[in-house]
């Protein structure tokens, strides 16, 4: 009900329709994702040992408390507020060129699954669920790879976007890098890695949302 409200607040106020929002979209975004977590540690302490062992997409546990609030705040409103960016990139920037809507298919999938995720509560003792929760996972960040290098290559080579290309540079670099050790140097740091990873993108897209409100309005982005 209040990520109904919600939606149904940005939707009539224009948020969807007004890219000079996306920052704060974003922001918000980000910001009820690290509540999330907040409440989750506060509330459940032994979560916090937990972050090493488990990826940020399987901490819908079904053995916490408040487990729904946690799932609103970590899961549900950041993904419904990244398919709203998505939303507004849809509707404020061109559609001519394949790549520019393969990214926009991108962030909407990503704000897609995360979204999902708050309604899949995940049990570390059911073994049965641990290969889709590493299928969803590894899903997610193959998206975030994708959306990365599809526009490191845009922002650097085509449009020549200085400052936004090397803040996606580096954060390609840093995601591509956890993520490869992550798949092949299995460890007990796997799943940090994977979760700085996650984190990272949550940030990124703030850069990104902030780069889109500021671009000229002739932009062919």
């Amino acid at each position: 009900m209040v990520y109904a409200f919600m939606l149904h607040l940005f939707v009539s106020k224009g948020v969807c329709l007004n890219m000079k929002s996306s920052t704060s979209v974003l922001i918000f975004s980000l910001f009820t994702f690290l509540f999330g977590l907040v409440v989750l540690v506060f509330f459940n302490p032994n979560a916090l040992q937990e972050l090493k062992n488990l990826p940020l997409t399987a901490l819908n546990l079904q053995e916490l408390e408040l487990r729904s609030l946690i799932a609103l705040f970590l899961y549900i409103i950041p993904g419904g507020l990244i398919i709203v960016f998505s939303l507004q990139l849809f509707m404020n920037s061109p559609n001519g060129v394949l790549l520019y809507k393969l990214v926009k298919v991108l962030v909407l999938l990503s704000g897609l699954l995360w979204l999902v995720l708050g309604f899949l509560p995940y049990s570390p003792f059911n073994e049965n669920e641990y290969p889709k929760l590493v299928f969803l996972t590894v899903v997610f960040l193959t998206i975030v790879l994708l959306i990365l290098l599809i526009l490191t290559i845009s922002f650097g080579l085509i449009f020549k976007q200085k400052q936004i290309f090397n803040i996606t540079l580096i954060a390609t670099i840093i995601v591509f890098s956890l993520t490869f050790l992550s798949l092949f140097v299995l460890n007990s740091d796997t799943w940090i890695r994977t979760n700085l990873s996650i984190g990272l993108y949550f940030i990124w897209l703030v850069a990104l949302g902030y780069f889109f409100e500021k671009r000229e309005p002739e932009s062919k982005w």
